[in-house]
């Protein structure tokens, strides 16, 4: 018996990969195929090329400089000087004389840049650091408003970014 099976071994590995070849679609014959016949493929395609979700676009904006020019700029410190109106507004949020498109530069986008103003406005926190916390650490608004008030509950605080953004969406909306 066990010669037998030393036999087998020896004959599967001196014939090379005509065995490892079968069930790729290579049928009889060692896989050719009449010229011009289509190929069948057995196998799903290799998961490096297929797209992976992150590589499918979302509706997200999109990441190279090019496709920004495409769609227009969503600096919210370049809208801010390309709308007076909102900037006329958005500026009563701070003291006389700041540089609102100054503040604005480095948030994501128009909106997170107001609700943050509100916050400030709101709370009484000192705008500058609630800029950092957002923009610089890359923290949420509620979690910005929790290290910067930690004496706030969790509840006071998803109450006070609720209010923020929908003042800030109010704010957009009419300009």
């Amino acid at each position: 018996m066990k010669s037998f099976i030393f036999s087998l071994i020896l004959i599967c590995a001196l014939s090379g990969n005509s065995l490892s070849a079968q069930g790729r679609g290579g049928g009889a014959g060692g896989g050719a195929r009449p010229a011009g016949a289509p190929s069948i493929p057995t196998r799903p395609e290799p998961a490096v090329s297929r797209p992976t979700p992150s590589d499918v676009d979302h509706g997200k904006t999109p990441s190279t400089p090019d496709a920004h020019k495409a769609q227009g700029t969503k600096d919210p410190s370049i809208e801010l000087a390309n709308n007076s109106h909102l900037n006329t507004q958005v500026a009563k949020l701070f003291p006389q004389g700041t540089d609102v498109g100054a503040m604005a530069s480095g948030f994501k986008n128009l909106g997170q840049f107001v609700a943050a103003a509100h916050v400030s406005q709101n709370l009484g926190i000192p705008f500058d650091q609630l800029r950092t916390k957002v923009v610089t650490d890359g923290s949420s608004l509620g979690d910005s408003i929790h290290a910067l008030k930690p004496e706030l509950t969790e509840k006071v605080v998803k109450s006070e970014t609720k209010k923020a953004e929908d003042q800030a969406k109010k704010d957009l909306e009419q300009h």
